[in-house]
């Protein structure tokens, strides 16, 4: 989202620079034309706070913006100690109250104590949803005025199948697809449990796309269930359009979201889509359930119910194009640059 919207902005004729506590990882090959990456070479952004005042005040930026909440700490800290007017806009894509736990009880309360008093020093802040907004305002005593909601954009597709299982059996047979890291948060075997019902009512298959400390337990679940010659843990897959533009219909079973992207993923795919309803952003990018069947979390029958529907034709999607257009790239990177100059 951040490499996108970047290179937006340089696009623009703005300066843009990348600025990272380490160098490399998966993203480093994507940084858009136009942007600088400037790596501080240490090992984790709270141990970089001093590199990156440094950095500030040489290069004296209009406003740097951070995500992520360890590296809005060190944006904030930075800031402080930093001689330069930069502005400082975080950006809050989970819940906060959440991200400060932490395995020690001292550390936990250290946290929510800088929160409250770190946050409040930032001259924006943005939220993924209204839901993130009221909840950051309670958590760190933000001003209302100074929190900005701002949905992630839909990303363009390269249209490029990047994993395929090629077996003849799965020819002709539905395509029920759902992705994500295989992690508790994602309530894969409540989706499990609601294919066995859906493959008990028609031939379908299950494909998974992600990868996670839960795959094990899941294959031992879709065994006990009596589906695994028709689930398959596909791996991760970088780009996931085509895999929704060959299913019938993608489900969401998420516990808890901050903004699910897949969601926009599968609306641009034209994909079907039933989703639990694990965030406030989940009706807003389903239009209220015009887009989409949303179900309550944890709810295996009514996950199998709607999929059924699909599966039958009982259910038919209208176009989402125009509603789309509200989250496209060159829209949300506009009102990104209100916030970054102060407008």
């Amino acid at each position: 989202m951040l490499l996108a919207i970047s290179g937006e902005i340089a696009a623009r004729g703005h300066r843009c620079d990348l600025v990272t506590a380490q160098s490399g990882g998966p993203w480093q090959h994507a940084v858009p034309t136009g942007v600088r990456h400037v790596s501080l070479e240490s090992t984790k952004p709270l141990h970089s706070v001093l590199k990156l005042a440094r950095y500030l005040n040489k290069e004296r930026p209009m406003a740097i913006l951070s995500s992520v909440f360890s590296a809005n700490f060190a944006a904030l800290l930075a800031c402080h100690l930093s001689t330069s007017k930069t502005r400082c806009i975080v950006r809050e894509a989970y819940r906060a109250g959440e991200e400060i736990k932490a395995p020690s009880t001292v550390t936990t309360y250290a946290n929510k104590v800088a929160l409250r008093v770190l946050y409040h020093r930032a001259d924006a802040v943005v939220a993924l949803s209204s839901e993130l907004a009221a909840h950051i305002g309670d958590m760190a005593h933000v001003p209302g005025n100074r929190i900005h909601v701002i949905p992630n954009p839909l990303l363009p597709s390269t249209k490029t199948l990047t994993s395929k299982i090629r077996t003849p059996r799965l020819d002709g047979v539905p395509i029920v697809l759902a992705c994500g890291r295989l992690e508790l948060q994602k309530d894969f075997a409540t989706l499990l449990q609601a294919f066995a019902l859906v493959r008990a009512h028609k031939p379908s298959q299950l494909v998974i796309l992600g990868s996670g400390s839960q795959l094990g337990s899941l294959k031992l679940l879709s065994a006990r269930l009596g589906i695994e010659d028709d689930v398959h843990f596909a791996g991760h897959a970088s780009n996931p359009h085509e895999w929704m533009r060959h299913a019938e219909v993608f489900v969401s079973t998420s516990r808890c979201e901050g903004f699910p992207n897949v969601l926009l993923e599968a609306l641009d795919s034209g994909c079907q889509i039933v989703s639990t309803n694990s965030s406030d952003t989940v009706a807003e990018i389903l239009d209220g359930g015009r887009l989409g069947t949303i179900v309550p979390v944890g709810d295996a029958l009514a996950i199998a119910q709607s999929v059924v529907e699909i599966l039958d034709g009982i259910r038919k999607r209208p176009s989402a194009t125009e509603h789309l257009r509200s989250y496209d790239l060159s829209t949300i990177t506009d009102r990104y640059l209100d916030v970054l100059l102060g407008n």
